[in-house]
């Protein structure tokens, strides 16, 4: 009964993330949480831990880089094991996004060594825990290689996470909570390559259609080269903004523009 609570909230918090929801996503993720017999976790850890993974991909969806900082780790690290690698991959991308490159580099150094103790079989839903912390170790890398301003290898690497996304096992909803191609677009933009911006959100748009974040991302292409789609966008974006509780002021929070 508690996985099918787990498993509403998870749909609840990952919807509520694609309509720029915070409030709701973070206590939908917490909530069900709350429900988890920590006796039935031991006892099936590899289909129940993962969940515990979700409220640190919402802090980062929404640049919660302090809130990231000031998570506990779980007391059990032998029970959580996707917790603790997640939580040391959420703190490495807040790190890298407030400019602590070496920090982070350090929580990059934890987190590969916690994803070697997770065991082959524990999963989230469809998909095996393994495959999806796999993208977020590539985006960890990408993140940490554009603030060390080694754009060419970054946006490698972000491709990479970008492919091992897309080759998820199917899922309702997806494993991956934040796609790849949000950060990979933001940072294509900032660095001027806004040709391949546009193919990386359109191509997002086809996966997650009418999702806020990537029509920001490519209405701020279309306000200089396309007014009309611009303005199509831009009529689109007014009328989902009216069910976010979020600025939404670029397709990533990890854009360096961003006040922090």
């Amino acid at each position: 009964m508690c996985s099918d609570v787990v498993s509403l909230d998870h749909m609840l918090a990952f919807s509520s993330m694609f309509m720029g929801r915070y409030q709701p996503a973070i206590d939908a993720a917490r909530k069900g949480l709350l429900t988890v017999d920590p006796e039935l976790l031991r006892s099936i850890p590899n289909y129940i831990e993962a969940f515990f993974t979700l409220p640190y991909h919402i802090l980062i969806r929404f640049g919660k880089w302090k809130e990231i900082l000031a998570e506990p780790f779980p007391k059990e690290p032998d029970v959580y094991l996707c917790t603790t690698a997640t939580l040391h991959y959420a703190r490495g991308i807040a790190l890298a996004a407030t400019g602590d490159t070496k920090g982070a580099r350090a929580e990059q150094k934890l987190l590969i060594e916690s994803y070697d103790q997770i065991p082959d079989m524990r999963y989230l839903h469809n998909c095996k825990m393994r495959d999806i912390l796999a993208i977020g170790k590539h985006m960890l890398e990408g993140e940490i290689l554009y603030r060390e301003e080694r754009c060419k290898e970054a946006f490698a690497e972000l491709r990479i996470a970008v492919d091992l996304e897309d080759h998820l096992n199917f899922d309702e909803p997806w494993g991956w909570m934040q796609p790849v191609r949000h950060a990979l677009g933001a940072l294509l933009l900032e660095q001027g390559h806004a040709e391949e911006a546009e193919q990386v959100y359109l191509a997002d748009l086809k996966r997650y259609p009418d999702n806020i974040w990537s029509l920001k991302g490519l209405t701020e292409i279309y306000v200089k080269t396309n007014p009309d789609a611009a303005k199509t966008r831009l009529d689109t974006i007014e009328q989902l903004k009216r069910l976010t509780d979020h600025e939404i002021e670029v397709s990533c929070y990890c854009r360096l523009t961003r006040e922090q």
